[in-house]
């Protein structure tokens, strides 16, 4: 029984938008401006979700947020 395996690599189609920080609309790192981006919802209640988890968490999710800032990369803007 030889069996041949293929790796399968996991890629997003073209037009899929990818999450990233937008150097525009930044207020600290960005992250609530890109995941407002790539999910459609408004900056502002993004932002507003981010305050209200950190505070009902005692900043458990402001240390994520930090930390989730480090991983995602920032966006390259087009030059005009």
């Amino acid at each position: 029984m030889n069996e041949t395996r293929r790796q399968h690599e996991f890629r997003l189609p073209a037009d899929q938008p990818r999450l990233a920080r937008p150097q525009r609309g930044r207020v600290i790192t960005g992250l609530c401006a890109g995941i407002a981006e790539f999910t459609g919802f408004r900056v502002g209640v993004v932002r507003l979700v981010f305050v209200v988890a950190a505070l009902v968490s005692l900043f458990t999710v402001a240390l994520g947020y930090l930390a989730i800032s480090l991983l995602v990369p920032a966006a390259a803007e087009p030059v005009t």
